[in-house]
């Protein structure tokens, strides 16, 4: 099969590899779309504290179901179902995973990461993972699962509720997404904290409001000690020092900061800001099962999954993948890849 390898930081070749065989409990997908996200950015260029070479990147996949083994135990997936992957493997036996933490397992392994990803004509799954997409789902709206589950989780670990005042901070697809779902299901109006011309693309799209950082700096009443901010709950998603700077002033007293980009470096934090104000830092990492079968359930819906397909470009193939991997993995690519591994008419093929 073929297969985008990344053998080197910063180099991503073309290459025919063996097909991955299924052991027990497995199941053989054959990939239609692979997403790329910002962590296959950072693993491009070195950045990522975990993924080691060679590896095959992307973790939001879809396909359908080639080939599955004898004790798979899967008896409602078969040869040809349209599926979407969960991409965490996590051990089912530590602390975290027996609370229905599996997102923090102790041992926690990701496809596209850690495991061979969705660059590739085939990729193995553990059945468990393969989830069947509704009927009228389209397979790139299935591409979509894995990153409306991580927005998905969170917003729940954020503690969100109606009436809560919410900003985002940064345009990355996930920052995007967290905006979008509140505000398709009506539970907030979320503002994006943004200034660049891809923010108000983006926004436009998914009828987003889209504000300039400036407009939410906030009042420095110096008699209290720290900037008093309007905001419930802050999704920061760059990871930058001035987006948790922003974030920290612009946040009202008591409220909560929700960490969803990773920076590459340690930055400062000012503790002051987090004493004076009270204010909650929330880390969220990944998704659930929960999460993951609620996102499913959303791409059913096509007035949620259109304007999504509509941001995203997906004409673009492995071959492309390649021959443009200097700009699709670079900072100033802002929109949101997804590739077409195999064409949708040569997938039974």
């Amino acid at each position: 099969m073929k297969a985008a390898i990344l053998k080197e930081w910063k180099k991503l070749e073309l290459e025919e590899t063996p097909m991955p065989w299924p052991q027990a409990n497995d199941v053989i997908i054959r990939v239609a779309y692979a997403g790329l996200c910002g962590s296959d950015k950072k693993i491009f260029h070195g950045q990522h504290s975990i993924a080691k070479l060679p590896i095959i990147l992307s973790h939001e996949i879809s396909g359908v179901i080639w080939e599955r083994s004898h004790e798979c135990g899967r008896n409602d997936l078969k040869r040809g179902d349209l599926v979407a992957v969960r991409p965490i493997l996590s051990c089912k036996t530590c602390s975290s995973c027996r609370a229905g933490k599996e997102n923090i397992c102790e041992t926690v392994k990701v496809l596209g990461i850690h495991e061979p990803g969705g660059f590739a004509e085939f990729i193995k799954a553990p059945a468990e993972l393969v989830y069947k997409l509704p009927k009228k789902t389209e397979l790139a709206a299935g591409a979509l699962a894995e990153p409306v589950a991580d927005a998905l989780h969170h917003i729940y670990q954020s503690g969100f509720q109606i009436g809560d005042r919410i900003a985002v901070i940064g345009s990355d697809f996930t920052g995007l997404l967290i905006a979008y779902l509140l505000n398709y299901t009506g539970a907030a109006r979320a503002v994006v904290i943004d200034d660049s011309k891809y923010a108000h693309e983006a926004g436009r799209i998914l009828k987003l409001e889209v504000s300039e950082p400036s407009s939410i700096v906030s009042e420095d009443t110096r008699r209290f000690g720290a900037d008093i901010g309007e905001f419930d709950i802050i999704y920061e998603s760059t990871g930058t020092l001035l987006g948790y700077r922003t974030m920290l002033r612009a946040l009202k007293l008591g409220g909560r900061g929700v960490v969803t980009g990773v920076p590459v470096r340690e930055l400062p934090v000012d503790i002051k800001q987090i004493f004076m104000k009270e204010l909650s830092i929330i880390g969220c990492r990944l998704h659930n099962q929960k999460d993951f079968v609620c996102a499913i359930s959303l791409l059913e819906k096509t007035d949620f999954t259109r304007p999504l397909l509509n941001l995203v470009t997906k004409q673009m193939g492995m071959r492309e993948l390649v021959s443009r991997q200097a700009d699709l993995f670079s900072a100033s690519y802002t929109g949101k890849a997804m590739i077409q591994i195999t064409g949708e008419e040569e997938l039974w093929i």
